[in-house]
């Protein structure tokens, strides 16, 4: 029996985080996000877009995303019959781009058809893994600022630290802070911040021990990724260069790419995710599960994803607690010796906070 889309909602929240982010292309000291929320009788599905409030990160933002889930894929949906959220996606893929816009909207369709089941989101999506090791985003401005972040995550449980970097940071302080915690995968994310230009600085950073740089290059620049990325010593990893299934396709081809960085948000959510894991899971290629500042409803459709295994890194997967004073889901996520527990209940294990959810909410359409 099919499962009768009978309303769609979404909610405009607008929460403070605990501290600022600070990137070299934006700092974020609020997240403006949209939680979807789909519902079929008594039962309620939930997705999350992920864009932000300006273009800084992807061409779309929250106020085209918002156009278009209400004015164009919404409507395809609305009344429709789900026999399975892959039949859903089929409604609206031919819409062009987007991709944040219908990720937003597939979430919410894979959870509530795993709700409806009654079967965790996970196993619907054959993972097999019980726990996922954990890891955290740190932003710094000054050695010592380092240090103490990266000793703050080690501390938390943290078993991989990510750390911002462009082409005006000195490749020493990063490996003095390295070589102190031996124990710690460090990913360094340059944000596509260096050039042909810069190729001697990058390969200082090639140089102190990394176990992988993301996104060195800007993701039009595939031309630099196919010639140098054989070049390193330090595994690649490409993020904002894979925004389709059809980038990931190219950048294990062409050897472009060491690693895949998935964002589902971006790429057009669990049905897009699912293929590429399973495309780098056949092309033996590292993969893991990206972050975006994301509130509890994304992030716990990225903790199932990650429990597949073609995703062979650690993800972005903070605490509730690491951005926010409250994240509007319930229970919140924690750490428990460098992981994340997989969500053992129906559809993406947690529930919306309401109380949480009024209190940041700005509008509902």
């Amino acid at each position: 029996m099919g499962i009768r889309i009978d309303d769609i909602r979404i909610h405009r929240i607008i929460a403070p985080l605990k501290k600022p982010f600070h990137t070299k292309l934006q700092h974020v000291q609020e997240r403006e996000s949209l939680i979807i929320e789909v519902r079929s009788g008594d039962y309620r599905g939930y997705g999350e877009g992920v864009a932000f409030t300006t273009p800084w990160y992807t061409e779309e933002t929250v106020k085209t995303t918002l156009f278009v889930l209400r004015h164009v894929l919404i409507p395809r949906v609305k009344g429709e019959v789900m026999t399975h959220p892959r039949n859903m996606y089929e409604l609206y893929e031919t819409v062009k781009g987007n991709r944040m816009a219908k990720a937003a909207l597939d979430m919410a369709c894979w959870d509530l058809y795993a709700k409806v089941k009654g079967v965790p989101l996970y196993e619907l999506y054959g993972g097999k893994k019980e726990a996922i090791d954990a890891g955290v985003v740190v932003t710094w401005k000054t050695e010592e600022e380092l240090r103490e972040e990266v000793q703050k995550a080690v501390d938390a449980g943290y078993r991989r630290v990510k750390i911002k970097i462009h082409r005006q940071i000195d490749p020493q302080t990063i490996e003095n802070v390295i070589r102190e915690f031996p124990e710690t995968y460090f990913f360094a994310d340059a944000n596509g911040s260096f050039t042909k230009q810069s190729i001697e600085k990058l390969q200082a950073f090639d140089a102190i021990g990394l176990r992988l740089i993301e996104q060195p290059f800007k993701k039009e620049d595939r031309i630099l990724y196919e010639e140098w990325t054989p070049q390193f010593q330090t595994p690649i990893g490409l993020d904002e260069s894979i925004a389709s299934y059809e980038d990931a396709e190219w950048a294990i081809q062409s050897g472009a790419a060491d690693c895949i960085v998935l964002k589902p948000g971006r790429v057009g959510g669990p049905t897009v995710s699912l293929d590429i894991i399973q495309r780098a899971k056949e092309a033996s290629i590292d993969l893991w599960i990206g972050g975006m500042i994301e509130f509890g409803v994304s992030k716990a459709h990225n903790i199932a994803l990650a429990t597949l295994e073609g995703v062979t890194l650690p993800g972005d997967f903070s605490a509730s607690n690491h951005f926010w004073e409250r994240d509007i889901i319930t229970p919140g996520l924690t750490l428990c010796d460098g992981q994340m527990r997989v969500l053992n209940e129906p559809g993406i294990g947690v529930t919306i906070d309401e109380d949480v959810l009024k209190q940041y909410r700005v509008d509902t359409y």
